[in-house]
């Protein structure tokens, strides 16, 4: 079986970014460019995402200061501990958190560095509801994380992002859309503090 590919496609006369992931893969989309955040920043897109089963459908939006093709392999696994990977550090949240028999539409994961530190953080049930709804990560200079929802904070984390001085980080935006859509628009990276 062949591996989905993004596509453009229309909704609502706006054009936007169809992830056609099908949880067979990690089916990553990283940016073709990288950026400098030593003074922090934040990466932030709008999804709209409609639950309608327990495994298959999820987006997961990472900072990456690697090559990228870690933070899609890690979704995958959805493991709480890997040994250190040479290459950089990673921030990503998965929305919703589990799969299946674990599946909590009412929290997504937190995974921090690499080794990781997997964090559940709580979040409205109504981000799986089919409506546009904008998923921030902010990375300070001092390795502070934090989730935005609809840009309000619903997460800061204990653990701090350790990265070098001259880290270059990638955005990457995986997921899966097994028996409904998964749709990307309004993708946004900001240096220094946004929120």
């Amino acid at each position: 079986m062949e591996k989905p590919t993004p596509r453009i496609i229309s909704s609502d006369g706006h054009r936007v970014l169809s992830h056609e992931g099908d949880g067979r893969y990690a089916d990553p989309i990283v940016s073709v460019g990288s950026f400098d955040l030593t003074e922090g920043g934040s990466v932030e897109v709008e999804f709209l995402l409609l639950l309608n089963r327990d495994d298959r459908q999820r987006i997961t939006l990472c900072l990456d200061s690697g090559s990228g093709e870690r933070a899609g392999a890690r979704i995958l696994e959805e493991v709480s501990l890997l040994e250190p990977q040479p290459g950089g550090q990673e921030i990503c949240v998965t929305y919703p958190r589990g799969e299946l028999d674990t599946r909590r539409r009412d929290e997504m994961t937190l995974v921090l560095g690499a080794p990781s530190v997997e964090t559940a953080v709580p979040v409205a049930l109504s981000m799986g509801s089919g409506a546009w709804t904008s998923l921030a990560l902010q990375l300070g200079p001092d390795g502070t994380v934090e989730i935005f929802v609809d840009h309000v904070l619903v997460h800061t984390s204990r653990w701090k992002a350790l990265f070098d001085a001259d880290a270059r980080w990638r955005v990457v935006i995986a997921g899966a859309a097994v028996d409904t859509q998964l749709l990307l628009r309004n993708l946004t990276v900001t240096r220094g503090a946004r929120f």
